[in-house]
Formats: structure tokens, C-alpha cells, sequence
């Protein structure tokens, strides 16, 4: 069975305590992917553990 959990930009922003404007420059200039089905966006969960674990992660 798949948990996958995809979150919001909004709700993977709260849930790394960053803005969501932040998650957006996040998508865009570094590693952390989305997908995008019709208008909505959503991250996967376990990519944005990953890409905070992640060894060229900065803030």
C-alpha cells in the first residue's frame, strides 16, 4: 500500500516553519521537486525530508 502524503506549497511551508515564497525559489533554483497536475502543485513529503537532509541544503 501506498502512504505517499503530498502537501501544498503552503502546507509544506508550515511544515517546515519557512514562507511559502521560500518553498516557491525552493522549486525553482535548487533540487526540490513538485508535481503538477492541471493548476495544482503538490510535494511529496518524503522529497522535502530529503531535500532538507540533503548535503547542499541551505536557507
Amino acid at each position: 500500500m501506498n502512504n505517499k502524503q503530498f502537501l501544498s506549497f503552503e502546507e509544506a511551508a508550515k511544515y517546515v516553519s519557512v514562507s511559502r515564497s521560500t518553498i516557491y525559489r525552493w522549486t525553482h533554483t535548487h533540487d526540490l521537486h513538485y508535481i503538477r497536475v492541471g493548476n495544482v502543485s503538490r510535494i511529496d513529503r518524503d522529497e522535502l525530508d530529503r531535500f532538507m537532509r540533503s548535503p547542499e541544503f541551505r536557507m
